[in-house]
């Protein structure tokens, strides 16, 4: 198993190394079609070549960026011994799936959602409901002192930030590498505001009106945590599988919310997940979620999935043992769209909160 983790670690760490020359293929191939046209076709297109320098220069940016967060993971403690400097020796022969290099351009997409100017729309959305259902929790300030919040599939932790700017304590939790490992620089290793450029939409050929829009830069992050949280703040992250990192028993009844977004229909048995959630909650305390039901393991080959309607995920809420007190349909959420693209994903997310009640008793599960 420990075997099995660092080869894992490997792989995710060279999807990041790797991203420059990945990304200057997809732009090469480009180029290549570019350069079959006939010369009668290419003067049609006056800022073709300033069109294939951007590509280059965009790369580049994001490539520093890249670097960046491949030099954080020298910080990041995964207990594997594998960093930049060896993971090459080590694993010689280790290639990278097609899927963790899209993850990597898939994250820098993310790092807009959470960090940039750019995705307050979503994050208005997708985290300030949950937030103000939180905050309907314990109305004054002060009374949030001691409170526990946990936030699993936080992502690049924007919103275990937002909670801990909200006075309560906050643990995210992720299993993604490529999360973990970009959100650790943002959280730890970036001191100034604005400070690093990137360009989410350079990798995206499809859907442009204009040619600037595949070009934009974007500026992250647009706040420094470290320097922002009130000072007394209790902030954490724990890393690994949902279930497995909160199995132990001193998590029980422990936690005073659950905030979920985007995150239950991650699960493989969404049962197992309610019944974790409601067995890491104190008595009275709440599992706020918003998001859609696009079930991840639904067309994985090999994968246990079970995918149920809202109307069935009532059912289960309630049959593990939870009051239903909020219900909101058709919340809808966009996720790392872009706007000016011709083509983006509208989710009508369910927004709800569920209660473990407060009389202590054993329910059937």
């Amino acid at each position: 198993e420990q075997e099995a983790e660092a080869r894992h670690f490997a792989e995710i760490l060279l999807s990041f190394i790797e991203y420059p020359a990945t990304s200057a293929s997809i732009v090469n191939r480009w180029i290549g079609n570019f350069k079959k046209l006939n010369p009668g076709d290419v003067a049609m297109l006056p800022r073709l070549k300033e069109r294939m320098a951007r590509y280059k220069e965009c790369v580049g940016a994001n490539s520093r960026l890249v670097q960046k967060i491949t030099r954080g993971s020298f910080q990041f403690d995964n207990g594997t011994g594998i960093n930049p400097s060896n993971v090459r020796a080590v694993y010689p022969d280790l290639v990278v799936k097609p899927d963790n290099h899209d993850k990597v351009r898939s994250t820098i997409r993310q790092l807009v959602r959470d960090w940039a100017d750019e995705g307050q729309s979503e994050r208005d959305a997708a985290y300030t409901p949950l937030l103000e259902q939180l905050e309907a929790m314990v109305p004054e300030r002060e009374q949030r002192k001691g409170m526990r919040v946990l936030v699993p599939g936080c992502g690049l932790s924007r919103l275990v930030y937002e909670v801990c700017c909200r006075g309560f304590g906050c643990q995210g939790n992720e299993f993604s590498l490529h999360m973990l490992l970009t959100s650790y620089v943002i959280l730890n290793e970036v001191e100034q505001p604005f400070s690093i450029e990137c360009f989410p939409y350079v990798t995206s050929s499809c859907n442009h009106r204009e040619i600037d829009d595949q070009f934009r830069a974007v500026r992250i992050p647009n706040t420094i945590p470290n320097l922002t949280m009130p000072p007394d703040s209790d902030f954490s992250m724990s890393a690994g599988d949902f279930e497995e990192s909160f199995r132990e028993e001193h998590h029980s009844a422990a936690w005073d919310a659950v905030l979920c977004s985007f995150f239950l229909d991650t699960a493989h048995n969404i049962f197992d997940y309610l019944r974790t959630i409601y067995r890491l909650l104190k008595p009275g305390g709440r599992l706020i979620s918003l998001g859609p039901l696009l079930w991840h393991y639904a067309d994985m080959p090999g994968e246990m999935s079970i995918e149920l309607s809202w109307e069935e995920l009532q059912q289960a809420l309630e049959g593990v043992g939870f009051q239903i007190l909020v219900e909101e349909t058709d919340r809808e959420c966009k996720y790392t769209s872009d706007d000016r693209s011709m083509q983006y994903t509208v989710f009508r997310c369910v927004l709800f909160v569920a209660q473990k009640p407060f009389e202590q008793f054993e329910h059937e599960h």
